[in-house]
């Protein structure tokens, strides 16, 4: 079973229901298959034999809450006489319901001609229009944070990060991203892990092209800006500004918790990639 990508046992937030409709409606009208239970079983295939095995298997991994809730909106359309694929679907986690969607949207393109309707832009535009934070690059769905948030943050690192030289950045800001579009407790983890490290990528970049000399045994990001700032590399006045995604990292994501686990809600993870944009973006400016 592939890991889950579930938002945790809680109401959809950022995918609320009128959001899903509206994102149903767009991908599963003409060219894809009009029966919206055909991405349901392209969901399904190969991982479970029917909603009742995937229901067990959300109660298995994320409790009997979410699972209730799932029960339930199916029974209430069954008896309703209404569609109950759509009626778990608009009831299934944030994860799960982007990865059904990649899943149905891929599919399609097996139909062969594909009308004017179908365009990535098209489902980003009601990604924006809703105000959606993920936006689909043409295989799949990525975290991009709220609207002013993707247009001052994410939007600006991603460009500087397509630079040869912050290869390394690149990959962990991306996978940084691809883990906070899964929202799970376990990838919420790895997204904050991932976003100091690709903070600290980019300043041992930064340092390599300033020949900056840097200790070995010592590369922490407060390390490694006190370098940079020593230098005369970057301000040391927005050393904060610089180092606070990989502060949180190293309290939440990277280091040993002791007797009691991190715990990392969506707003901390979400905040730490948002940081490490800025940051990144901060540093990409500075390169020669």
């Amino acid at each position: 079973m592939e890991p889950w990508r579930t938002s945790e046992s809680r109401a959809p937030t950022d995918l609320d229901r009128g959001a899903r409709l509206v994102l149903l409606q767009k991908v599963a009208q003409d060219g894809g298959p009009r029966d919206v239970g055909e991405w349901l079983r392209t969901y399904f295939d190969g991982r479970f034999a029917d909603p009742a095995d995937y229901i067990d298997a959300i109660e298995t991994a994320h409790g009997r809450a979410t699972a209730a809730a799932a029960r339930q909106a199916m029974q209430v359309a069954q008896v309703a006489r209404k569609n109950t694929a759509q009626a778990l679907m608009l009831a299934m986690p944030d994860g799960d319901f982007l990865e059904l969607l990649e899943r149905g949207m891929a599919a399609a393109n097996t139909f062969g001609d594909l009308p004017n309707w179908w365009t990535v832009e098209g489902v980003n535009d009601i990604c924006k229009g809703r105000g959606i934070p993920f936006q689909h690059n043409g295989v799949r769905f990525t975290w991009t944070g709220e609207p002013e948030v993707e247009h001052e943050a994410t939007t600006p690192a991603a460009s500087f990060l397509t630079d040869s030289r912050l290869e390394g950045a690149r990959s962990e800001f991306e996978t940084a991203r691809a883990e906070l579009t899964k929202n799970t407790e376990t990838s919420r983890k790895q997204s904050v892990a991932e976003a100091c490290n690709a903070v600290e990528s980019a300043m041992k970049v930064l340092a390599a092209e300033g020949d900056v000399p840097l200790d070995d045994k010592r590369q922490g990001a407060s390390t490694l800006f006190q370098a940079l700032a020593d230098a005369n590399v970057v301000d040391r006045n927005v050393e904060n500004v610089v180092t606070g995604a990989a502060r949180v990292g190293n309290r939440l994501g990277r280091h040993g918790a002791g007797a009691t686990p991190h715990t990392v809600s969506e707003e901390v993870a979400s905040a730490t990639v948002a940081a490490a944009a800025v940051a990144i973006t901060y540093l990409a400016k500075h390169l020669p």
